[in-house]
């Protein structure tokens, strides 16, 4: 990888991660409870036990809310899907990986696994696209293939943010380096409003500034 020529692009500077909240305003106690009926750990204390406990009643009120749905249309979702263990393990893989020492800069990720299971496609249509600049893939030292979380959009839909497709076609022509690119989308930018690349194109904005500074920083690579 390269991360040297990243830090040629004008007015970008190193991303740094969002502040992680200090707590959340959800019991920890019940959560513990289960856990420990269940011979489990019991949450870890502090900020990581805090942030546990609201995923664990966030996701148990989407789930239930989703069954009830199946079941208001006439449905079972004991009969539609499946074996609650392999659903478990679905989830599970839906989720971005663990920490890896460069997800301060460009995570977090999800492997080839995770993806597949949450887009509900093969492993070689990933591949492809990631081949045809629509999705942003990585490979690590050991040859794992990892997919930058925030590509996608907050609507949980699978959708890539607006224009990334163009913005990666536009640095490939100038450097054929996947990890330069993420570090290029991830930097925050004065001309953006502070914002990084990648959030300036979440949100909905003009894109032009984007796609302006994508061709200029190409052409100063390439150069």
């Amino acid at each position: 990888m390269n991360l040297t020529t990243a830090r040629k692009a004008p007015r970008k500077t190193a991303a740094r991660p969002a502040a992680v909240p200090k707590s959340w305003d959800v019991p920890t106690e019940w959560v513990d409870d289960f856990l420990r009926g269940n011979g489990l750990d019991p949450l870890p204390r502090g900020t990581d036990g805090a942030w546990e406990a609201a995923f664990v009643r966030r996701l148990m009120q989407r789930m239930h809310a989703h069954f009830r749905g199946i079941r208001e249309a006439g449905g079972s979702p004991a009969t539609s899907l499946g074996d609650p263990e392999k659903l478990a393990d679905w989830v599970v893989a839906a989720a971005p990986l663990e920490p890896s020492p460069l997800e301060e800069l460009v995570g977090p990720f999800y492997d080839t696994a995770g993806l597949r299971a949450w887009l509900g496609v093969s492993r070689q249509a990933v591949l492809e696209r990631v081949k045809t600049h629509t999705l942003l893939g990585m490979q690590t030292g050991d040859r794992t293939w990892v997919y930058p979380a925030w590509q996608f959009r907050k609507t949980g839909n699978g959708e890539t943010i607006p224009h990334l497709a163009e913005v990666l076609r536009i640095l490939a022509k100038a450097i054929d380096d996947p990890w330069t690119w993420a570090l290029w989308l991830q930097a925050p930018d004065e001309d953006l409003d502070g914002m990084t690349s990648a959030q300036w194109l979440e949100s909905g904005r003009d894109p032009a500034p984007v796609l302006a500074e994508a061709r200029a920083d190409a052409a100063r690579w390439a150069a």
